[in-house]
């Protein structure tokens, strides 16, 4: 009986890890997609300028 216990723990430990893995990757893509957008950004500033006339 103690080995069915212990393999329902396998089970919950394995699905926890596959869920926290899919976190992982889901972090990582936003980090991709915030840089991605802040390059964007800078370009743009970059593009558009200080805005300041004291060259």
């Amino acid at each position: 009986e103690e080995d069915e216990d212990n393999a329902g723990d396998d089970v919950a430990v394995l699905a926890l890890d596959e869920e926290m893995a899919e976190d992982g990757l889901n972090v990582q893509e936003n980090a991709a997609a915030l840089e991605a957008e802040a390059d964007a950004i800078a370009a743009e500033a970059l593009r558009l300028g200080t805005g300041d006339d004291r060259e």
